[in-house]
């Protein structure tokens, strides 16, 4: 198919004579000829005509050329693309997966020549469809780690017809307010043997952006083309937060509204040591060690917490020190016992926060 490599890395498929004499064919899976990404083949099966399926990962989803592909370019890396038994022709080939780094880790071919596709992703826009578990709760970011989620896909061979939406639903993971989430990635494919005329892509809901550096879906699709909407949310409070991302165009099915879904956390959680105790009346005092620490998301918050404690009557409580940095620091709250006092529980966090 291509007779030069142009980069350092590229993916590669061939078929041996069976003696092993010679080679049948041999065949890069390279990527456009200005690019300089890199491309390995990790997976490959072939069919009782002599087909090879081959799934392959590189710097983006587009590292072989789209040929009838399932969705537009995302970003994550990973592809499944179908020779003919010469290996002179592309038949299929389609990026697999969302907007952040995914891996095809191995393909299967059935009888009716259906393709399974495992691997894994972290990516929270991963495309679903029919899905068993729609969201990957693996692959929400903790203090900018990011852990990869196990995806398992099926590809039927049969064309499709009409205009398809990489996912119904984005959900973005909880933030704390004033912290922007990373881009999650929405594609739609025209699918229809004409062209497909895009009318508008509308936002609503309190948080939700599209960003400025990313161009939306917009003006005419030819047939087989795609396009990728980006979407952002910010909290601005506390709480969840629902939005709707509408594309309207000419195509069956329009307008279509895809649901977003965001939380707003706090910056910090409180844990207690020990967590629950009774004490008794008349015993002098009890402590516990508060620990403050920034809560799980992208950005680590930072500042000073306020700390005070009510509702110990008629015992008596103060934190010590009175505020505390966010991150691995610790509170002592001393509580001094009335002898008259019953047996109280203190719960694992003080009442009130400032």
């Amino acid at each position: 198919m291509k007779g030069e490599a142009r980069k350092a890395t590229t993916a590669m498929v061939a078929k041996l004579h069976p003696d092993g004499c010679a080679l049948d064919y041999a065949s890069y899976l390279n990527t456009p000829l200005s690019s300089n990404l890199t491309n390995a083949g990790t997976a490959i099966a072939v069919d009782s005509p002599g087909d090879a399926y081959v799934g392959s990962n590189g710097s983006q989803a587009e590292i072989v050329p789209s040929v009838n592909a399932l969705q537009p370019d995302l970003g994550a890396g990973s592809s499944v693309s179908e020779l003919d038994p010469t290996g002179s022709h592309l038949l299929f080939s389609s990026p697999l997966g969302g907007s952040a780094v995914s891996h095809v880790n191995g393909l299967a071919i059935d009888s009716n020549n259906d393709i399974f596709v495992a691997g894994d992703t972290e990516s929270q826009d991963f495309p679903i469809l029919n899905a068993l578990q729609p969201t990957c709760a693996d692959c929400l970011p903790n203090n900018n780690v990011d852990v990869a989620g196990t995806f398992v896909a099926k590809i039927s061979p049969g064309a499709a017809s009409g205009v398809f939406l990489t996912r119904p639903s984005l959900t973005f993971p909880p933030l704390p307010v004033g912290v922007s989430s990373n881009v999650q990635m929405l594609g739609l494919i025209n699918s229809q043997s004409v062209a497909l005329n895009i009318q508008s892509v509308m936002l609503s809901g309190t948080g939700y952006t599209l960003p400025s550096s990313a161009t939306p879906c917009s003006g005419s699709l030819a047939p087989g083309a795609g396009c990728v909407v980006a979407v952002q949310f910010d909290p601005t409070a506390t709480g969840s937060f629902a939005g709707t991302l509408t594309i309207t165009d000419d195509g069956p099915g329009s307008p279509r509204q895809i649901q977003l879904n965001g939380t707003g956390s706090p910056d910090f959680t409180l844990t207690a040591n020990p967590q629950q105790t009774t004490p008794l009346a008349g015993t002098g005092s009890i402590g516990y060690i508060v620990n403050v620490q920034p809560a799980a998301g992208i950005g680590a918050p930072s500042g000073n917490v306020g700390l005070s404690c009510t509702g110990a009557t008629p015992a008596t409580c103060s934190f010590s020190p009175a505020s505390a940095p966010i991150g691995s620091w610790s509170s002592t709250l001393p509580i001094a016992m009335a002898n008259s006092m019953p047996k109280p529980v203190f719960s694992e966090r003080p009442s009130r926060i400032i």
